[in-house]
Formats: C-alpha cells, structure tokens, sequence
C-alpha cells in the first residue's frame, strides 16, 4: 500500500535524507557537501513508502513569495 507523511524540516527526517544521499550521492555522482543546505532546516519534507518501506522523497521551501521544489 503506498502511503505519505508530511514532515517539516524540524523533525526527523532521516529517512529522506538517506533517499537523497542514495539517489544523488550514490547514483548521480552529486558532492555530498553539496546534497545538504540550510534549506532543510525550514522545508516542508515528502515521504512515500511503498509496505512501509521509504521509496521516494521531495521537500517544498518558500522562496520569497513563491514556493520551490528540491
């Protein structure tokens, strides 16, 4: 059963971070000095899980007026 949670930055949001890492560390070749940034901390964070299992993140941030996806 696929189901999301919402998170903000504030909480715990290691599972997505190990998705990011996985995906832009590992498989695109991305520094990982450069995969975190202070965004983080105040974005709002998307989990998917496929049977419980984390498979897919994203996370939304207000940029001036309007809203980002990264």
């Amino acid at each position: 059963m696929i189901e999301t949670k919402w998170l903000l930055g504030t909480q715990d949001i290691k599972e997505a971070l190990d998705i990011r890492y996985d995906v832009f560390v590992r498989e695109q070749g991305v520094a990982e000095e450069l995969e975190k940034d202070e965004m983080d901390a105040y974005a709002r964070h998307i989990l998917v899980y496929d049977n419980n299992t984390p498979v897919a993140t994203g996370r939304l941030y207000l940029d001036g007026n309007r809203y980002m996806m990264g």
